[in-house]
């Protein structure tokens, strides 16, 4: 059932993006006075098609919904297309008969509609209100850029930004997450107002990197991790905690004499020295109604997948919380804001990894995007619409980027750009020859990207080949 749930949110989540793609290219053409032949979301055998009554004059499209949700196409009146019998009625329809400019627009419609798409999506969210951590900060790694300014977990931030910039208000972790690894790509230092008066500059501009903006980036950086106290929050009867005397709203200072400086920690001194003879006995100092307690807890050793780890029966308070939601206007600028800089995100990391400057591990495959399908999905509505925001601006930026490639829009673009600033059109042969090698570019960033995903999924298989 997980496996088909997953493919389910990958597919409804291509299926709208194709959608919304492809209809930018059909609405654009007609625009035009192109006629459009068929409308299809997807390839291979048709599942259902169907010509709604009143279309624009001129236009019959027929619709389609094929078997393999793996893309579409809108195909228009078109004599490069050998299948066509066109008459010189239709030609005044035909696309290259068209003005450069207006089979720019055809063709810049698809991405721009996902970029469209990710605007509303995101601000969206902004209106309805999205549940998301509260700016608390979490305990950064030791010896990360956060580490460092002094930050050791608990502080909220009031304010937030690029040193030397003006401040925002802090709405919630993601955000300031989201600006700080921002930052360190732009070796840029960050800016904390913490709501306790102090302020706190991260330094960011010489965060040491391989590229890759994964597990060792993050820890650089420092910011990011939830804050999630030492506090008791529920002791299931009978456990070893409830014998202890370990109550509801207890905040374990110490255990063993080691200082707890948040939950994890916790939690990893609860789930440490058990064996399959037993887990060592340990002394925890907890802070009950103002005063300090010392209380004996003999943790219960269980197995869990092939290791031996420490369990007392007790849930931590969870992170705070908090329902981030914009009014009319700042809610379509938050969309706008966040869409063009998840945007210019990627052109940057592409530029990088162009250049060497980045791992080509970032790239991500299919598996990757049906598992963040898959998994944002089973999190709820919200977390899934946030995850199509994402992707659609992904595949806006890619399919603008100025690659002769016939399934991507960027080089007919400057195909058609080119014809529109000399007047002359660009050599056919020379294009179809900057196709061929646009392919062979595709196939190896797909050929990588999918080499991650098997490292990242199937790593046995992977050392074995």
């Amino acid at each position: 059932m997980g496996l088909l749930f997953t493919l389910l949110a990958f597919f409804l989540a291509l299926g709208i993006l194709v959608a919304v793609h492809e209809w930018g290219h059909y609405r654009m053409a007609v625009a035009c006075g192109v006629r459009v032949l068929t409308f299809s979301i997807g390839f291979g055998p048709r599942l259902l098609a169907w010509r709604p009554k009143n279309q624009k004059h001129g236009q019959n499209t027929e619709f389609v919904l094929s078997a393999l949700p793996l893309g579409g196409y809108v195909r228009m009146v078109d004599k490069r297309d050998t299948s066509q019998t066109i008459s010189a009625a239709d030609m005044a329809h035909e696309f290259t008969s068209q003005t450069p400019t207006k089979r720019f627009l055809i063709v810049a419609a698809g991405p721009m509609a996902n970029l469209v798409l990710a605007v509303v999506l995101y601000a969206g969210l902004a209106w309805w209100g999205m549940p998301q951590l509260a700016p608390v900060l979490g305990v950064p790694a030791a010896d990360s850029a956060a580490a460092q300014a002094g930050i050791r977990g608990g502080e909220r931030v009031a304010q937030f930004g690029y040193a030397g910039d003006a401040l925002s208000p802090a709405r919630s972790l993601d955000d300031i997450r989201w600006l700080a690894t921002q930052a360190a790509l732009d070796q840029r230092d960050m800016q904390l107002q913490l709501a306790q008066g102090r302020s706190i500059t991260v330094r960011l501009g010489h965060i040491a990197s391989d590229g890759e903006l994964g597990e060792a980036f993050n820890n650089a950086i420092g910011i990011g991790r939830p804050w999630l106290a030492p506090r008791i929050a529920e002791v299931l009867p009978g456990s070893p905690a409830a014998q202890a005397g370990v109550q509801a709203g207890d905040t374990v200072l110490a255990i063993n004499g080691q200082t707890l400086p948040d939950g994890m920690a916790l939690l990893h001194a609860i789930r440490a020295n058990a064996s399959a003879t037993g887990a060592a006995a340990q002394q925890w100092q907890v802070l009950r109604a103002g005063q300090t307690l010392s209380l004996q807890v003999q943790p219960k050793a269980e197995e869990e997948r092939g290791v031996w780890v420490g369990k007392v029966g007790v849930g931590l308070t969870p992170p705070e919380w908090t329902t981030v939601r914009l009014g009319p206007i700042e809610g379509l600028q938050y969309g706008l804001q966040r869409s063009a800089e998840y945007a210019w995100l990627s052109l940057k990391m592409l530029a990088r990894m162009a250049t060497g400057q980045a791992s080509t591990k970032n790239l991500s495959g299919s598996f990757t995007i049906a598992d963040m399908a898959g998994r944002s999905a089973s999190m709820g509505l919200l977390p899934f619409i946030s995850f199509l925001a994402v992707i659609s601006v992904s595949l806006g930026v890619m399919n603008l980027l100025p690659i002769p490639l016939p399934a991507l829009d960027g080089g007919y673009l400057v195909h058609y750009a080119v014809e529109m600033l000399t007047g002359k059109t660009v050599n056919e042969a020379t294009f179809a020859f900057l196709q061929k090698l646009g392919i062979g570019m595709i196939v190896v960033l797909m050929l990588l990207a999918h080499w991650n995903d098997v490292q990242r999924y199937f790593p046995q298989l992977a050392s074995a080949l």
